[in-house]
This record gives structure tokens, C-alpha cells and sequence, in this order.
């Protein structure tokens, strides 16, 4: 099982990034519920304060938890604390990057550290974390950021490494990309962010 987590802002065509299978489960995390209902997607579970869901009609029926407004945790990351307990293969954050409240985005990025089977994905870019090995066949910019001190080999892309050390918050492996038919990242050493962009993503700017 899976488990998708619904949050603002959310991709437009969710349905066009993943597909979500009968078995799996859905949490829209407050103004998240607008677009997942917008988008014809059933919700097993809606959390969150709702301070921002202006359609309050929208909880009627449905499985809610409503939150406190003054709380430790912001209710994206209540949500995956929910989704970790079913114990599920993987947790796919839906959206949560960019909009109104940069603070936000980079709080959903940190998650990232906490929840090991964990995934962001938007319109045009997927994040996640590396502390081993992955093979990648991404046609777009690849982008490696150490959350820690690390240690990386990359093997296949324009600009490769080979057990180069990377000190946290070093910029180097920004915008890098494939030149061979796959990609292959080894962590020696720490953990690294890696950010998979769509290279239309271009034409936004």
C-alpha cells in the first residue's frame, strides 16, 4: 500500500503524476482537500485546522481530524506522522513546493529527513533523499544537495564525481545531467537531496 498526501499548493493533474490504486489511501491536508475534490480523487482521511479550506462544505461526510491552529507541528507533517503509522511502502507528498509561503516550502523539504520512505512531487519535479545508492534515468536537471557532510560518486552525467566530498549547504551539484542512458548516485558517506526537474520546467520563466 501506498499512501498519498494531499497539500497546498497541489499539482493541477495530479492523476497525470501518479496513479492511485484502489488499495492505497489518500490524505488531503486542509486547502489540499479543495483540490483533491476538485480533481475528482477520493479522500480516505482530511487533517488540518482549516484555516485556509474556504469550501468548509466540502468536510461534510468525510473522515476528518481537525487540528489545533497553535500546535508544534505544521498539519503536512501531522499528516505523514498518520501515514507512517500504516506502515505503507512508500508516502508520496503531493505538492506542498512553492506558493505564497516560501517558509512552508522549506519546511516540507526538511520532512524529507524524517520520513525515510518518503517522496515530493509537483508538476515538474520530484525531491527525495539518498543515503545509499539509486539509479536514475531522469531526462532533466539532476540536482544533488548534501544535508549533511557527504561523501558522492556519481557515475553517467555531464559533470560526474567520484568520492568527492561535499560540506553542507554546497551548491555544487546543482543543474547537472544525464549523458549516458542512466544515472547512478552512491552516498558513501551522509545523505544527500536529490531534485529531478522536467527540463520544460524552463518555460515557466
Amino acid at each position: 500500500m501506498k499512501v498519498y498526501v494531499i497539500t497546498y499548493p497541489a499539482p493541477k493533474d495530479i492523476k497525470k503524476i501518479v496513479k492511485i490504486d484502489q488499495n492505497d489511501y489518500v490524505i488531503a491536508v486542509d486547502q489540499g482537500l479543495y483540490f483533491a475534490n476538485k480533481q475528482r480523487i477520493k479522500v480516505d482521511l482530511v487533517v488540518g485546522d482549516f484555516d485556509s479550506l474556504r469550501m468548509k462544505s466540502l468536510l461534510h461526510g468525510l473522515n476528518v481530524e481537525k487540528l489545533e491552529i497553535e500546535k508544534d507541528l505544521t498539519d503536512t507533517h501531522y499528516a505523514l506522522i498518520k501515514a507512517q503509522e500504516m506502515n505503507p511502502e512508500e508516502i508520496y507528498l503531493i505538492g506542498g513546493i512553492g506558493g505564497e509561503r516560501p517558509e512552508h516550502t522549506y519546511a516540507n523539504i526538511m520532512l524529507l529527513n524524517h520520513f525515510n520512505n518518503l517522496k515530493i512531487l509537483t508538476e515538474n519535479s520530484t525531491f527525495e533523499v539518498v543515503t545509499k545508492y539509486k539509479k536514475t534515468t531522469w531526462d532533466g536537471f539532476l540536482n544533488v544537495f548534501p544535508f549533511n557532510k557527504s561523501i558522492i560518486t556519481l557515475k553517467g552525467f555531464k559533470y560526474d564525481l567520484k568520492e568527492h566530498e561535499l560540506e553542507k549547504f554546497n551548491t555544487l551539484g546543482i543543474s547537472n545531467y544525464l549523458t549516458k542512458d542512466f544515472g547512478e548516485i552512491y552516498v558513501h558517506e551522509g545523505q544527500i537531496l536529490l531534485i529531478q526537474t522536467k527540463k520544460n520546467a524552463l518555460k515557466a520563466f
